[in-house]
């Protein structure tokens, strides 16, 4: 009896040990896969043995106390790593940084750009997950696949092997630390370490203190020579989909993209050449919170899900207090989505014309109503608002992954590949062809002359990163696509009857809107704080705070793009000229933009953003 019962608690053992190595070796590739594909500098091979340090020391515990449940909970780590790490490298691969878990609690929406999301995903992602429906059949039929059982091997040897494996991990990152640049806070860009810091961060907050608003308080520019020279006037901002710099003024296939635009530029327009956006973890959504209100969106959520009955005193309310007569925003998507229906009256609109307002059966879609479609019934209920007005209207057409109706693809679908560049190209162009379209519109009716337009693009469509559009766009562009292009969008602010135009070079992103326009329209916001600055003011500091697609501390000026990391890792300066050689310089303003960034979140957490 003894003996029998010696073999049963034996039997397996082995069969466990040779699962353990197989999912361990496995797992260290898959984090060597996934590092390789993520900006950690050099340190692929020093993240991917921390990793599997962590895997294998947790099954060693478990070990410790039950060796049989070792597998189990091997198993179920490893699954729930490989689905982690495929959808922080599908968010990468689009954004640039690893998804928070605030922005995974909005994973609900996916489902209204699940074209966008499947147009992301390659091979190397489904490499991450191809192995785990054989797991899951070995599981359910390990009594058939199990048939090692020959040999009897005593219980100890399995932590032994774990202790090894982990022991392995631990010197090899500690010759890391030792003899390679490699420092150990680097550790905090491991993914794992990367996800329990944010867990913390997002859930139990360590923000405290007060926020001197003295700084953030703006009086009115009456000195400026631009003051009030749009005075009265109605107010468009379109804010545009994926609208990037480089299009102003290129041509594709002998003809300009943009003729429309081209033409605002040259004549009764400011257009700053040195825009670039500034988001929150809404994209789209934060992009209009920050033009609206001069604030900065949160990053680990959407402004309208996490703020969504804040106080403000953005532009709508400012133009409310003014007389104006509506405040309306135009979108032709789902009113649902990034939660705009409920947070719109907080911000201060009087109607909210979406998706479920318009005829959506006039022409073919992929994402929405087309721009065509969306202008032209725009225009029929705009010209029944009572002058002045406020129109916010947000386009689609140029969203990710570019579909516009077949029937107004200026490139003959014949003789053309259809590739991401291609298709945003000719989306570019189909909006220019329709905003000149809606602008004749608003002459017709009498509206153009008494308004004051806003266009600016909400954030990049074509990354940098991937070498066929880099080399299509340098093509297109005649110089490099580096990350000051990647970042730049323009910012059109056009008065008909100006009587002139001008490009600046000024740096601004989208907190600097308000400010300006307030200057235009001869306002000012005594109510509420502003992040941003008066772009028409000579004397404003000429720099652009980024956070989302780059972490807290990034800036750009006219001559620097500074990358900066959470922990050092991999942080550079570009330059005009190349990179910077020493990046400490720069010390002071990452400092300045860090602190600044965290007196805006902690203002909204708070609810604060008020004056009186």
């Amino acid at each position: 009896m003894s003996r029998f019962i010696i073999k049963k608690r034996g039997s397996g053992t082995l069969g466990r040990l040779i699962f353990i190595s197989l999912i361990t070796v496995l797992f260290f590739f898959k984090c060597l896969n996934f590092y390789s594909m993520i900006n950690v500098g050099s340190y692929e091979l020093p993240l991917t043995c921390v990793s599997t340090f962590f895997l294998t020391f947790t099954v060693l515990l478990i070990m410790l106390f039950s060796p049989r449940a070792s597998s189990a909970v091997l198993a179920t780590l490893y699954v729930i790593a490989s689905v982690i790490m495929t959808v922080d490298l599908v968010y990468y691969s689009y954004m640039g940084k690893l998804p928070s878990f605030g922005l995974l609690r909005m994973a609900w929406q996916i489902g209204n750009v699940k074209g966008s999301v499947q147009d992301l995903i390659s091979w190397r992602h489904i490499l991450m997950l191809i192995d785990l429906p054989l797991w899951f059949i070995y599981a359910v039929n390990r009594s058939h696949f199990d048939k090692i059982r020959k040999k009897e091997i005593k219980g100890k040897i399995q932590p032994i092997v774990s202790f090894s494996v982990s022991a392995l991990c631990a010197v090899a990152v500690g010759v890391c630390l030792i003899f390679t640049p490699f420092q150990a806070a680097f550790i905090s860009s491991e993914f794992l370490c990367f996800h329990a810091n944010d867990f913390r961060a997002t859930y139990f907050p360590r923000r405290s203190g007060n926020v001197d608003k003295t700084q953030y308080i703006q009086e009115a520019e009456t000195d400026n020579p631009y003051f009030g020279i749009a005075e009265g006037r109605n107010v468009f901002i379109i804010q545009v989909e994926a609208l990037q710099d480089f299009v102003i003024d290129a041509e594709y296939l002998g003809a300009p993209l943009t003729p429309t635009m081209n033409e605002m530029i040259q004549n009764d327009s400011f257009y700053f050449e040195n825009y670039y956006y500034q988001i929150g973890g809404g994209n789209t959504s934060d992009a209009e919170f920050a033009v609206n209100n001069s604030l900065f969106g949160p990053t680990d959520a959407a402004g309208y899900v996490k703020y969504t009955t804040n106080n403000f005193n953005g532009l709508p309310w400012i133009l409310r207090d003014e007389g104006y007569s509506t405040s309306t925003v135009f979108h032709a998507y789902y009113e649902e989505f990034w939660n705009r229906n409920l947070a719109y009256p907080a911000q201060g609109f009087d109607n909210f014309i979406s998706l479920e307002d318009f005829d959506d059966t006039i022409e073919s879609r992929t994402l929405g109503i087309s721009d065509r479609s969306f202008f032209n019934q725009s225009l029929d209920i705009i010209k029944t608002f009572k002058e002045p007005f406020y129109s916010f209207m947000i386009t689609l057409s140029s969203h990710h992954p570019f579909g516009i109706p077949h029937e107004d693809r200026y490139v003959d679908e014949d003789n053309m590949t259809p590739d991401l560049y291609t298709l945003y190209v000719q989306s570019i162009k189909y909006f220019d062809t329709v905003l000149g379209e809606f602008i004749e519109g608003l002459k017709d009716a009498g509206l153009y002359e008494n308004s004051i337009f806003v266009i600016y693009g909400d954030h990049y469509a074509l990354t940098n990163s991937d070498e066929d559009n880099r080399a299509r766009v340098e093509a297109l562009i005649g110089r490099d696509y580096d990350m000051f292009e990647r970042f730049s969008v323009p910012l059109i602010i056009h008065i008909p009857g100006l009587g002139e135009a001008q490009t600046l070079d000024t740096v601004g992103g989208h907190i600097d809107v308000l400010p300006t326009l307030l200057c235009l329209l001869g306002l000012e916001n005594d109510k509420a704080v502003m992040f941003g600055h008066n772009l028409l003011n000579p004397d404003r500091e000429s720099i652009c705070y980024e956070q989302v697609h780059l972490e807290d501390g990034s800036f750009i000026t006219n001559d620097v793009f500074f990358m900066n990391t959470a922990n050092g890792i991999n942080s550079v300066a570009y330059t005009k000229n190349g990179a910077s050689e020493d990046i400490s310089i720069y010390d002071p303003i990452v400092k300045k933009a860090r602190k600044t960034l965290e007196d805006c979140r902690l203002l909204l957490d708070e609810n604060d953003v008020l004056i009186k």
